[in-house]
């Protein structure tokens, strides 16, 4: 991972504990790639493809590097690590923004580059994340706002509604049942997804992204793989979760 964004940060919110992480810097440090100096990228990728296969290079900061170097050579040397991962068998990722590029250079982005589909979330709007464990017990919440919203519930409906969810959690781990997957709550929907130690509860607005699913048992794996030791011996207490909240309220965005 090639990044501008704080590596600890890109480590924790992906839960890439092992992954190699440059930071495209000018400040002097450890896996600092100074702007001035993109071709120190082409050996470092490739010292990191060594020996690999199927690797991934992801890089985001074409507009950073951009800046300091100007588009043609920073194309240059995007060209020249998408031929080493792909060489090795691999796989290379740019992450450009199409709004901080001429429009000339954004075309040749799009022609250079095949684009990701991106599954679309118009008309799709999170509003609550619950994250009950196995015991029935809330571990974490996150919402859209703290301020009341037009049309959301009061606090008797939204105490209502978590209660059926705790209460769904505590037999679905009792029974092993996995049928219920949600349920309408006047004009929102919640939809459930059920891990080893912890339920995912997810309430929105709108219609319901195919990808919500996927997203939701990522979470639950990556929370049950870093949390599972502390799930399995919690007190109850909320503060012994901060990093599940952490992770819950990233699910709003």
């Amino acid at each position: 991972m090639i990044t501008r964004l704080p590596p600890a940060a890109v480590r924790e919110g992906f839960d890439l504990e092992t992954t190699a992480i440059l930071s495209l810097s000018s400040v002097v440090g450890q896996n600092n790639v100074p702007p001035t100096q993109p071709e120190m990228l082409e050996r470092l990728v490739s010292r990191f493809l060594a020996g690999q296969t199927r690797a991934v290079v992801a890089l985001e900061g074409v507009e950073y590097l951009a800046t300091y170097v100007g588009f043609p050579r920073v194309l240059q040397i995007l060209n020249r690590l998408r031929d080493l991962a792909t060489q090795s068998g691999g796989v290379f990722i740019v992450s450009a923004d199409p709004a901080a590029l001429d429009e000339r250079d954004q075309a040749v982005i799009d022609r250079e580059y095949e684009p990701l589909p991106i599954a679309s979330t118009e008309g799709f709007a999170v509003q609550d994340v619950f994250v009950i464990h196995s015991s029935g017990i809330l571990v974490s919440h996150a919402g859209r706002s703290d301020a009341p919203r037009p049309g959301a519930p009061d606090e008797d409906v939204m105490a209502g509604m978590l209660t059926a969810i705790m209460n769904f959690a505590r037999v679905s781990f009792a029974e092993a049942s996995h049928e219920l997957k949600g349920f309408d709550l006047g004009s929102k929907k919640v939809v459930i997804e059920r891990g080893t130690r912890i339920i995912l509860a997810v309430v929105f607005l709108g219609r319901e992204p195919t990808s919500i699913a996927d997203e939701m048992r990522a979470f639950i794996s990556r929370a049950e793989r870093k949390f599972g030791i502390a799930l399995d011996t919690w007190s109850g207490s909320m503060d012994e979760m901060v990093g599940i909240r952490a992770m819950t309220a990233r699910l709003l965005i």
